[in-house]
Formats: structure tokens, C-alpha cells, sequence
């Protein structure tokens, strides 16, 4: 485990860090979900170190190019600036929704790659994300999860369900004081 940090967070991006934006190819259209810079510097001032693993078919789909994905999570990262909140590592699966890929979540090979990479493993990390492939894909690394909706639809097979930010930063300190 890194020594300098708690634990880890994988992070989805569309829905979770920013509002969605079907097929978002627009680094304009990029916007923050309410409360996510205050409450993801407050878990990164607790010790967490923060990945994302996002699908991105909008790749394989021919609406945008990798560097234009690359430019969007770009615009993601200085958003977070102002709070101080640095993403370590980004994970994209290019592939559509039914290739038979081993990135795309909830497969967990982005998932191993951040471990990998960053020096985690399952007993110090957690999946925060608002589909149910965010869920699986936490179950499939065999870490815990916390869906974030605003709309109150939630997956009866995650961890905890959160429906602002500040109920998922409170979850996620929880998590982490349970694994110790």
C-alpha cells in the first residue's frame, strides 16, 4: 500500500464526478456535480489517493478521438484544482458497450492496472460510481462500493448508496475506518 495515503478511491467520471452528458465529446459541456470539490478534497485531506476508470465508447463509436477524450478529462482535472484535489491516474475503456473487451467495466482490468500502478490492492481501496457496472466492477475487484444518485435509484447490491456528496465523503472515511 502507498505508505503516504490512507487508501485509494477508483472514481467513475460521467454521473459521478461531472453531470452526464450522453456521449459527452465536449469539453465545454464538462461540469462539476454539486459538492464533489469540497467533499473530494475533504477525503483526500483524510488520506485517499483518487483514480478514475471510466468506459468511453464514444472512441470505438467514431464521435470523438482519444486525445479529445483526454482533453475532457483534462477539463475534469482543472475543475479539481481550486480545491486542491489531484487525480493520480485515469483509466479508459475505448470499446463498445457488447465487445468482448477486458476493460470495459465491470470487467476489473482497469482496475487491476490502477492497483497496479499506484501500489494498492482491495484491502484499502473503493469503487464510488453511479451505474450498476460501477458496482459490479467493484465486486469483480472485490472492494467495497458506494453508488451515488441524485435521483435515489440505487443498486441493492452496493456497499452504500449515497444521494449528495457529503454522504458519500462521510461513507467512503466510514469504509476506510471499517478496513482498519
Amino acid at each position: 500500500m502507498n505508505r503516504e495515503k490512507s487508501g485509494l478511491i477508483i472514481l467513475d467520471r460521467d454521473g459521478t464526478l461531472i453531470k452526464h452528458v450522453n456521449h459527452l465529446v465536449d469539453e465545454t459541456l464538462v461540469e462539476l456535480i454539486p459538492g464533489v470539490g469540497p467533499n473530494l478534497k475533504k477525503l483526500s485531506n483524510f488520506g485517499f489517493e483518487f483514480a478514475i476508470a471510466t468506459n468511453q465508447s464514444v472512441i470505438a463509436r467514431e464521435l470523438a478521438t482519444e486525445p479529445k477524450v483526454q482533453e475532457i478529462n483534462q477539463k475534469v482535472q482543472k475543475l479539481l484544482e481550486p480545491f486542491g484535489v489531484i487525480i493520480s491516474h485515469i483509466c479508459i475503456c475505448p470499446h463498445l458497450p457488447n465487445s468482448a473487451c477486458s476493460c470495459r467495466k465491470p470487467n476489473p482490468r482497469m482496475g487491476l492496472e490502477i492497483f497496479n500502478l499506484l501500489g494498492y490492492d482491495e484491502k484499502s481501496s473503493i469503487m464510488i460510481g453511479d451505474n450498476e457496472t460501477d458496482i459490479q466492477f467493484a465486486d469483480n475487484l472485490g472492494i467495497p462500493s458506494i453508488q451515488f444518485s441524485e435521483s435515489g435509484q440505487f443498486s441493492f447490491t452496493a456497499t452504500i448508496n449515497c444521494s449528495n456528496w457529503q454522504e458519500v465523503s462521510e461513507a467512503a472515511i466510514e469504509l476506510l475506518k471499517q478496513s482498519k
